[in-house]
């Protein structure tokens, strides 16, 4: 039997159960009708609700895991704080905008006026959140990061302001003018298999910042001048030293920790040996489908392997590779 090696987020299921649906994505705005592309967007005849975002923090309530949304009082008083709002959607005539908490004191007032909500890493509350939730709370933590990366212009650096409903900063400079539209970084993750073997393996590592254990598939950056599937070949090249074949793309996933569209791929190999970079990777190792189900989860303080992020691609994949 291959011996086993690199970390991954996963789902132990049974054959058959996997979701289609991937966290942080599944839920359609009508972005086309809602108007988040007007400079001008208050309308008296809306019901302004606003989801707040304290640094990389999102205000939920703890007991019931839903999302918080502040509207009357609470809302205009975040409104009027706030250094930009974004419009998300309009539901009939409820518009849904993010906003940012600019400082503790302002955090602390808005907890102590909901008791049972609190800010939390989305990531810690997603698995028991619905699905409409955990996008929008993703939607607005990604936004409100943009935003907060580009108060000034990279061009001439002077400030920039927002429009058409916080989804375009420009230079207020006259000489300059430019536009900045929000951005996303473009990453793969990948889960590479070997079916030369007397049974299919994985290939999954690690890197030494992750809870003791963990494993999960191998991701990077896509650079200037890739095509994503050059930077699959690339990546793993550069991590593990082997190269691949029948690259192919399976699914994508927003992944608003800061601002990444993750493109998750399959490929094969037909070389079990590794050359590990140690700059990448603390650890690479092959596992058989038994070994994975195996795995414990993600943070758990037990011995042995641990699962990734329930609510990461790389939970998804490997649940697809778990199913057959």
């Amino acid at each position: 039997m291959c011996s086993t090696i690199v970390a991954c987020a996963l789902l132990l299921c049974q054959p058959g159960e996997m979701s289609v649906k991937l966290t942080y994505s599944g839920y359609s705005l009508n972005r086309n009708t809602i108007p988040r592309f007007l400079d001008s967007w208050t309308d008296p005849t809306l019901d302004v609700v606003v989801v707040p975002v304290w640094g990389s923090l999102n205000f939920v309530n703890s007991l019931a895991s839903a999302a918080v949304t502040l509207g009357g009082r609470l809302g205009k008083t975040v409104i009027n704080k706030a250094r930009f709002i974004i419009v998300l959607e309009q539901i009939g005539k409820k518009l849904v905008v993010a906003a940012p908490i600019e400082t503790e004191t302002d955090a602390t007032y808005l907890m102590e006026q909901n008791t049972s909500a609190k800010f939390l890493d989305l990531r810690g509350m997603v698995g028991n959140l619905p699905e409409k939730d955990s996008y929008i709370l993703a939607y607005a933590r990604s936004m409100v990061f943009w935003h907060t990366q580009n108060q000034y212009c990279g061009a001439c650096g002077n400030k920039t302001q927002q429009k058409k409903g916080g989804h375009v900063r420009y230079c207020s400079s006259n000489d300059c003018s430019i536009e900045h539209f929000p951005r996303i970084d473009p990453a793969v993750i990948m889960l590479i298999t070997n079916e030369s073997c007397s049974e299919s393996v994985c290939l999954l590592g690690r890197q030494e910042k992750w809870p003791a254990g963990s494993y999960s598939c191998l991701a990077g950056f896509v650079e200037p001048g890739e095509t994503v599937e050059e930077t699959v070949a690339r990546e793993v090249k550069e991590e593990v030293g082997i190269p691949i074949f029948n690259i192919s793309y399976l699914a994508s996933q927003p992944w608003p920790f800061p601002s990444s569209l993750m493109l998750g791929f399959r490929a094969q190999t037909q070389t079990m040996s590794l050359k590990i970079d140690s700059e990448e990777l603390e650890d690479a190792r092959w596992f058989t489908r038994k070994e994975v189900m195996a795995f414990g989860p993600w943070g758990h303080d037990s011995e042995g392997f641990k699962k990734p992020r329930p609510d990461s691609i790389a939970h998804w994949l490997i649940t697809d590779w778990l199913n057959g």
